[in-house]
């Protein structure tokens, strides 16, 4: 099986956001998802170890349906937040209905 990875920290830093945004952007996105139902055993055990400057989220720690959510809507969403703003999920939301 093939490792998809979706967002890390270094890519957000490398377009100029502070490492600390990024960490916080995407520790807020690994509580959404995981509130949503969507990440493995394994995403699970990583967001108790907490996001750090070298996270980086991958298909392994999705579970199938959070997988579908990323691969088919991740890049969209993500051009509609701002990192530096409080992070809307409602889009994400809407998606998260439309995937079986």
């Amino acid at each position: 099986m093939k490792i998809k990875v979706y967002d890390k920290v270094k890519w957000h830093a490398d377009n100029g956001i502070p490492k600390e945004i990024a960490i916080h952007y995407l520790d807020k996105l690994m509580k959404w998802l995981n509130n949503k139902g969507l990440l493995s055993e394994y995403g699970k055990e990583i967001l108790k170890v907490g996001v750090d400057s070298d996270f980086s989220l991958t298909s392994t720690m999705l579970n199938e349906k959070g997988n579908k959510l990323l691969e088919e809507y991740y890049d969209l969403w993500l051009k509609t937040i701002d990192p530096f703003q409080d992070i809307d999920f409602s889009l994400l939301e809407f998606y998260l209905q439309h995937i079986k």
